[in-house]
């Protein structure tokens, strides 16, 4: 039943996009030379007491949660928190080149923030012969209605684009790096959107997922659905401080919810 009221419901939101806004987080650019590299806490600080942020399981549980931050000072447009645990994130590259990007030593809460339904989130993830992966919080705020996404292993990789070259035509003599690189991040890539009617489901902007332990998050990237209300709030209240919903009506007192103040998107909560 949930699909069949997504497919609609998705529908209409479709009718209202004018346009799509990518962007891309790459966690690779970090950590070059073969180090770990620490994630900073708090606002910028590197003690496991503070804390920028609780956000609430499904369960009711409270976590504690910071921004991502790495050595160099970049928040990220403070898209991703993490669950404050000194040592439980670290931005990490081998001298292999097997394992990259934002590294997850242990079972630890992770969240991307300010998303709204119908957003398209690519999520690329280094190989893990375990298997282990992603799992959202609540799986109901996936449109797949799946929640859970995983690694592939190292032979299941080499054998995913040995396949794809053959495919192409390619072998080891004549593919260029360029796209031995391409062939390996389309197997080591997972995508899902966010439930169209996610909001029934209690979402409010907020994915929270929980690795498994031993993950390398190499990048993420948010495709979002840009409405002609956030276009055209943009143009003509760029600097008004006044919120606006997504059809670019003006909201006096904003409840929850995801809303556009002075040509940006913000969360409500």
């Amino acid at each position: 039943m949930k699909k069949f009221y997504s497919m609609i419901a998705f529908a209409m939101f479709a009718m209202s996009v004018s346009a799509q806004s990518s962007v891309t987080y790459d966690f690779t650019t970090v950590a070059t030379d073969n180090a770990v590299h620490a994630v900073k806490y708090g606002n910028g600080n590197d003690g496991d007491s503070e804390w920028a942020l609780k956000l609430t399981t499904k369960d009711a549980t409270s976590v504690d949660m910071v921004y991502l931050v790495d050595e160099n000072g970049n928040n990220y447009d403070k898209r991703f928190a993490i669950q404050n645990r000194k040592d439980a994130w670290r931005f990490r590259n081998t001298a292999d080149a097997v394992w990259s990007g934002l590294w997850a030593q242990y079972d630890r809460y992770f969240a991307i923030l300010g998303l709204q339904p119908g957003d398209e989130i690519t999520l690329i993830m280094s190989p893990d012969d375990q298997n282990r992966g992603m799992r959202f919080d609540n799986p109901d705020f996936d449109d797949a209605e799946k929640g859970y996404y995983q690694c592939v292993s190292r032979t299941e990789l080499e054998a995913q684009v040995t396949a794809k070259m053959e495919a192409a035509g390619l072998t080891t003599e004549t593919i260029t790096p360029e796209q031995l690189k391409a062939f390996r991040e389309e197997v080591k890539t997972n995508k899902f959107k966010i439930w169209a009617e996610a909001a029934t489901a209690g979402f409010d902007g907020t994915l929270l997922m929980k690795s498994e332990g031993g993950q390398y998050i190499e990048k993420i990237i948010i495709t979002s659905s840009v409405s002609n209300g956030i276009k055209d709030v943009k143009t003509a209240e760029k600097n008004s401080g006044k919120y606006y919903n997504l059809n670019g009506v003006e909201v006096a007192q904003p409840g929850k919810g995801i809303y556009v103040r002075d040509g940006k998107k913000v969360v409500v909560k």
